[in-house]
């Protein structure tokens, strides 16, 4: 509406002028011949004018001006959509490396307790089998010095023993 304003304001303007030139006296002032019919081709191309801009220039201007506001419209969408998709991905990136660090970390602390409650029972391990090698030991010495001292007891009894069997078969083989 505001564009049939400016034209039927120029067309205004327009008629204003030719009749102030017509007033004037302008054109035999410059030696020319005065134009005929400039009111009714004033008018004409004034309504021309109103009609193809309403009709023709338009709407084409119209639908050409909604193309271009839907597609710098859904340009910008898509940017914008392509940036939230960017850094949806840069955080999913960062979640899997944080995940990665994670999991090693949880691997090498695993492995870590593994590897300390191994050697804590390999070395409960070594000290009952080093007590029970110590307990033996023991066990085996006291049994030898019991041995040893039955066999003290009994060595001059037995080599009494000995002694009249060797003499008691000599004086047999002799006699």
């Amino acid at each position: 509406m505001k564009q049939n304003k400016d034209i039927v304001v120029i067309g205004c303007i327009f008629f204003v002028v030719a009749y102030g030139l017509q007033r004037i006296d302008f054109w035999t002032k410059i030696d020319m011949p005065a134009p005929h019919g400039l009111f009714i081709q004033g008018g004409l191309f004034l309504v021309l004018m109103l009609l193809f801009h309403n009709f023709v220039f338009g709407p084409f201007l119209h639908i050409a001006q909604e193309r271009e506001n839907q597609t710098v419209g859904k340009r910008k969408d898509a940017l914008l959509k392509q940036e939230q998709a960017e850094k949806m991905l840069a955080q999913y990136d960062d979640a899997i490396t944080q995940a990665k660090i994670k999991a090693v970390t949880t691997r090498q602390s695993i492995a870590m307790q593994a590897e300390e409650e191994e050697r804590k029972t390999i070395e409960h391990a070594r000290k009952i089998s080093d007590e029970r090698l110590q307990k033996e030991l023991k066990e085996i010495a006291a049994k030898a010095e019991a041995a040893q001292k039955d066999l003290q007891k009994d060595v001059p009894e037995v080599a009494r023993e000995i002694f009249n069997q060797v003499f008691a078969n000599k004086e047999a083989g002799v006699s």
